[in-house]
């Protein structure tokens, strides 16, 4: 069952040239391990028309330049539904606080298609804003239209110290406590590498990032 409570977030945008991914889930990760399957639960945090936002609160295990967002967001149904992710830093309340950098809208995944547990929304950072240890950071999943989303449980289980999520009406829900209200979803945020240039490169090595869902191997 999918629990209507808190996470609502930030996906990004493709970008082309200068930079490359460098670590897989390094900046902070509550994926599962690759060679045990699945990487998330069946289970998760619902964004819907009632349920608007979902947030995860974390805090990085590194500085580090953001340079990719992999996310659990599976659609209820077959139905296609759209999600806004973005990425704020905490300001220690309900409400997210600054923007750091909002991804765009994104389709989740087919349950039908993508069902084998390592199927995850891919989105790369356009901006690639310096993550550090000594921030708090929330991680925002919005529902923009059609079915509903679930936004998949961590596996195994990580508590957050809080979390939250917005109503139609727009009023934030606190939850707190090491419990299922507070139990984050599915997501990893990986680092990047500056690279040489387009310019730099010979004809044809330049390299266009593209904005998907990649199939875990």
């Amino acid at each position: 069952m999918f629990r209507s409570a808190s996470i609502a977030f930030a996906v990004s945008v493709a970008f082309a040239g200068s930079i490359a991914r460098a670590g897989m889930g390094d900046i902070f990760s509550t994926l599962g391990d690759l060679n045990d399957p699945p990487l998330y639960d069946t289970s998760g945090w619902s964004v819907s028309s009632t349920f608007s936002t979902q947030t995860a609160f974390f805090t990085p295990d590194i500085d580090a330049h953001l340079g990719s967002i992999d996310l659990a967001a599976l659609s209820f149904s077959t139905t296609a539904s759209t999600i806004n992710v973005a990425l704020y830093e905490s300001n220690g309340v309900a409400t997210p606080g600054t923007l750091v950098e909002n991804f765009g809208n994104f389709s989740a995944l087919n349950p039908v298609v993508n069902n084998n547990g390592t199927d995850l929304l891919h989105i790369e950072s356009a901006e690639h804003d310096l993550l550090v240890t000594s921030q708090e950071y929330v991680l925002a999943v919005s529902w923009v239209s059609g079915d509903s989303t679930g936004w998949r449980y961590s596996n195994p289980i990580v508590y957050g110290s809080r979390s939250y999520f917005r109503t139609t009406d727009s009023r934030w829900i606190l939850q707190t406590g090491e419990s299922a209200s507070t139990i984050l979803g599915a997501f990893e945020l990986s680092s990047f590498e500056a690279v040489p240039t387009p310019a730099a490169l010979p004809a044809g090595l330049a390299l266009l990032g593209l904005t998907s869902f990649r199939r875990r191997r």
